[in-house]
């Protein structure tokens, strides 16, 4: 059994409005998300970070958004290119 030290979780179900004027297509989120899941793996191993796709998480107008435990960490407006982003916010849960 594995415990994990942090838990992220990335809404895969964003519909919201590009810069361009575009709706997103129903995959950024999701290939986003797989990308941020690559990079942790690579970063922490195996077990030591959970990356879950969500449900809508309720913020929809502010582009992809993820929240990450035990910290409780909310981060919005996320797009394709912030993934390091993400992987800082986990190494800074694991250190405190």
């Amino acid at each position: 059994m594995t415990n994990y030290k942090a838990h992220l979780f990335i809404c895969t179900k964003c519909r919201f409005i590009k810069e361009d004027g575009n709706l997103c297509e129903d995959d950024t989120a999701k290939n986003f998300r797989k990308s941020v899941k690559d990079k942790a793996r690579e970063k922490f191993g195996k077990g030591v970070v959970r990356i879950n796709a969500s449900g809508c998480l309720d913020n929809c107008e502010n582009g992809i958004c993820s929240v990450l435990y035990p910290s409780a960490e909310w981060n919005i407006q996320l797009k394709p290119g912030d993934e390091d982003k993400l992987i800082q916010a986990i190494e800074n849960t694991l250190d405190n």
